[in-house]
This record gives structure tokens, sequence and C-alpha cells, in this order.
């Protein structure tokens, strides 16, 4: 049997304690919930990643265009023939470009218009891809100019000069690729 003093003896020992919190333990426990409540007042940053897959008929390799090949022509040692040439080269797509940009300009402010038709208005995702539809064409044709110019300014070059407008060619696309992370890393900011 049990004695009473037995009892008593158990039951002051597992009386319940108090917690007790020293300054400390409250102010690190109002500076969290100020912290939290300030989170969940702030609107929620939305992050808009750009990424640009390659269709089918894009998956072509890109070469330095006409321009790069001018603006390297001392490190490349280009003689006063390759320096016409490319020059002739260059003149040439730029007038076989201007009619494509123009075209690519019109469809884009029309897009423009579509997209940014101000506050209360908003466009559908349907409405914008049919929108952004007409910039398709005339991009691919800029593109397959722009790669035929390419291909012939390379053409105009001797190995040695093919090879070191590709390895120049290789280190500009690591830069343009750097500053896109950084500039990614901003806009996440």
């Amino acid at each position: 049997m049990v004695e009473p003093q037995q009892i008593a003896a158990t039951s002051t020992y597992h009386k319940r304690r108090r917690l007790h919190f020293g300054p400390g333990t409250v102010a690190m426990m109002v500076a969290l919930v100020i912290a939290g409540a300030w989170r969940l007042m702030q609107p929620p940053k939305v992050v808009i990643e750009r990424r640009v897959e390659r269709s089918g008929e894009a998956a072509f390799e890109r070469r330095p265009s006409v321009d790069d090949l001018m603006h390297w022509s001392q490190a490349l040692t280009l003689s006063s023939e390759q320096l016409s040439a490319l020059k002739k080269l260059q003149e040439e797509e730029k007038l076989q470009l201007q009619p494509v940009e123009e075209e690519i300009e019109r469809a884009v402010r029309a897009f423009n218009e579509i997209a940014g038709r101000g506050e209360g208005k908003s466009a559908g995702l349907a409405e914008l891809q049919a929108a952004a539809q007409p910039i398709a064409n005339p991009s691919r044709r800029k593109r397959q100019i722009e790669q035929r110019f390419a291909e012939q300014g390379m053409s105009l070059l001797d190995a040695t000069q093919r090879a070191g407008a590709l390895l120049m060619w290789q280190e500009k696309l690591q830069r343009m690729r750097g500053l896109e992370k950084e500039q990614t890393i901003r806009e996440r900011r």
C-alpha cells in the first residue's frame, strides 16, 4: 500500500514549473514577430527569368559578324584587300538588313501597344502570342542574312586568321554570357 507521505512527495516533485523569460529572450521574440510581420506586409517579389530557347531553324552555329571581323582587323592582321572586301560586305549587309529591321521595329511597336495598354487593361497570353507572331518571320530572315554575311566574311580569311577570329569570338561570347548572368542576378535582387 502507498503511504500518504509518498503521495505528497511525488506530487510536489511533479509540480509544474513556470517558464521564466529574461529581457533578452523577450526582446528577441518581439524582434522576430516584427520581422515576420514586416515580411508579410511587403509585396511579393516577382522574378522573371529570361530563357530563350533556340528553335530548330536557329540551331546553326553563329559566327563572328562582319562588324566583328572589321573591329578585330589589327589583331587578325588583315590585308588591305581583305579589309576592302569586308567593308563591301558590311555595306551590302546593312542594305539588306535595313528593310528587315524596319519591319521588325514596326512589329515590335505593335506588340508593345498591345502589351502595354496601361493600368486596368491587360492582354491575355493568347493575345500576346498572336501579337508576337509577326516578329518571328522577319527576325528569322535577319538571322539568316547575318549568318550568310558572317560566313562570307570568314571565307575571306586564311586558316590562321580564321582560327584567331573564332578564338576572339568565343571570348566575346563568354563575356556576353557573364554580363547576362550579372544582369539576371541584379534583376533578382
